[in-house]
């Protein structure tokens, strides 16, 4: 169900990938995803977030709002750049 969920998210907000992460203990890991190839989808499975300005999921929580991050790469405060360049991640958007 998440899944399809996810997929018809991306496709209506013309996105070629999407996530939905789910609070487990602290941290948030990934429910569901689309379009992401299998070895990113492992990486985010072995790196959980915690709640920081440092990632969307994390700004997101914080600020209890959508955010839209319009490059990650060049953005003062995403600091996972790990997880944007191994997702090639520029346009981000997410909702709580």
């Amino acid at each position: 169900m998440l899944d399809t969920l996810v997929e018809t998210a991306a496709r209506i907000c013309e996105a070629d990938k999407a996530m939905i992460y789910r609070l487990s203990d602290g941290l948030y890991r990934t429910a569901a995803s689309f379009g992401f190839p299998p070895e990113y989808k492992a990486f985010i499975g072995r790196n959980p977030i915690t709640p920081s300005r440092g990632t969307l999921t994390g700004r997101t929580v914080i600020e209890r709002r959508a955010v839209h991050i319009e490059d990650a790469a060049i953005d003062p405060e995403y600091t996972w750049a790990e997880s944007q360049q191994r997702g090639n991640l520029r346009t981000l958007l997410a909702g709580c």
